[in-house]
């Protein structure tokens, strides 16, 4: 794996905890994540052209140091990270994560 490697966590969230969400994400999970080893930088993205009538669509893409930080990431920090969401944030937000490698 090289830093041309990506790791998205893709999440929609209800319009119900829109302003929340975005306020902790900004505030809490990404200078959290942005503080550790694991990656070169990790960026907040809107999604376009997608139907937002249940919620908004975001990506937050992972720039991935190499495949031993991911996995230590995974395996260290990345199910915290994913409990903390689900249990503050419950079925309002809804997520599914993927590794995309630069061809």
């Amino acid at each position: 794996m090289t830093k041309d490697t990506k790791y998205n966590l893709s999440v929609k969230v209800d319009w119900s905890i829109h302003t929340d969400w975005l306020k902790w994400i900004n505030e809490d999970y990404l200078p959290a994540v942005n503080a550790l080893e694991y990656f070169d930088s990790v960026k907040l993205y809107k999604l376009h052209d997608v139907d937002i009538t249940d919620g908004v669509m975001y990506v937050i893409q992972h720039s991935v140091k190499s495949t031993l930080h991911y996995k230590k990431f995974l395996k260290e920090e990345g199910y915290h990270f994913n409990k903390t969401m689900q249990l503050k944030w419950g079925n309002n937000v809804l997520k599914f994560e993927s590794l995309m490698q630069e061809l």
